[in-house]
């Protein structure tokens, strides 16, 4: 039997809740696993989701998370792997531009910022999961989520940019060693989540404007280098979008399959 809209939806945010709260993956997956049953058997006896979590998810799924421990161990493994693979990124597409000339504001902000744009996008992902959102209010969210990450380096960029001086600088050999570096970090951090989006998204949010840069486009548009990021942000950002598009339906198969 299908779970109802409502129980696969809860389910999903009761997954992603736990997550963001810091627990063992496979205590998740059985927890969750298990609470699929006990839903898919209310629901053939035409009981509805309440009658097995109560009135209020939020509360049930806080009162789940208590019960559980804080998983340390996926802490010192996915915090770290979470802060080089930003790294990586945010180098790549430095290092592909040839502009590694960092100041100190810069050393010291990136790892910072790094530690400050995975707690508030862990927080922001607990949030959203312990309340039945309507989906424009959680993307009104997301979109606040972005502005506040992009924010974040641009203020970075700015501070560096009025008062700092640059202390570290690579030539192009070196520059072209960060590439490959990152690239190598960036892959296998995909290969240990089983995850293409590490691989994805620097080649969606970077490929584009690498291309326009580097071939006979730039002359033949006769673009500046600003209308180039411009063009290239929007290729990338429209190869994201139908990424996730394919990803969301392809996992909404799965789960049918599966039910």
């Amino acid at each position: 039997m299908t779970l109802s809209k409502e129980s696969t939806e809860f389910l999903d945010n009761l997954r992603v809740y736990l997550f963001a709260s810091g627990k063992n993956e496979q205590e998740v997956d059985s927890i969750v696993s298990e609470l699929e049953d006990h839903l898919r058997e209310a629901e053939s006896k035409g009981k509805n989701i309440q009658h097995i979590i109560g009135s209020s998810p939020k509360e049930y799924m806080e009162q789940l998370a208590k019960e559980l421990d804080f998983d340390y161990v996926a802490a010192m493994k996915y915090v770290p792997m979470a802060i080089i693979g930003f790294l990586a990124f945010v180098i790549l597409g430095d290092a592909l531009r040839f502009e590694i000339d960092y100041s100190w504001f810069e050393l010291v902000g990136y790892p910072v910022v790094a530690l400050l744009l995975i707690a508030v996008t862990m927080g922001t992902f607990k949030f959203l999961a312990g309340r039945q959102w309507k989906r424009g209010k959680q993307m009104a969210l997301l979109t606040g989520l972005g502005i506040f990450n992009i924010g974040a380096f641009l203020l970075l960029i700015f501070l560096s940019d009025k008062f700092g001086t640059p202390v570290f600088v690579l030539n192009q050999t070196g520059q072209w060693i960060v590439i490959a570096i990152s690239a190598i970090l960036l892959i296998g951090i995909a290969i240990l989540i089983k995850m293409w989006l590490p691989i994805v998204l620097p080649m969606a949010l970077y490929g584009p404007e690498v291309i326009l840069k580097w071939s006979f486009l730039q002359e033949w548009l006769k673009w500046d280098d600003v209308m180039i990021t411009f063009v290239g942000s929007l290729i990338g950002y429209a190869i994201l979008f139908v990424y996730f598009i394919v990803q969301i339906r392809l996992l909404n198969k799965k789960e049918e399959r599966s039910s």
